[in-house]
């Protein structure tokens, strides 16, 4: 997972997120503040978006995310997201 690094409310997120084994890194430049989330299932689903994982997110908030079942993008995006993750550091330590 790719997070703002300079975002300090990010912290006890990542916190959470590695205690059960995920790998959390920082971007910084040039994308250090980015919205558009996205999640790709199985090498083929790929949801993609404005959400935030968040109650106020899901509940309060306007937001706009779809489900694309398609491979060639899924590989498109997993491309992507290694470059960007290539570039991170370890952060919050």
């Amino acid at each position: 997972m790719l997070v703002d690094g300079h975002i300090k409310t990010n912290a006890e997120a990542i916190k959470i997120l590695r205690s059960d084994g995920i790998v959390v890194r920082c971007v910084s430049k040039p994308y250090k503040h980015f919205h558009a989330k996205f999640i790709i299932v199985d090498n083929r689903l790929i949801i993609v978006g404005s959400h935030n994982l968040t109650n106020s997110a899901l509940l309060f908030n306007r937001e706009v995310s779809v489900v694309i079942e398609n491979k060639v993008l899924s590989s498109e995006l997993r491309s992507i997201f290694f470059e960007d993750f290539d570039k991170s550091y370890v952060c919050f330590k």
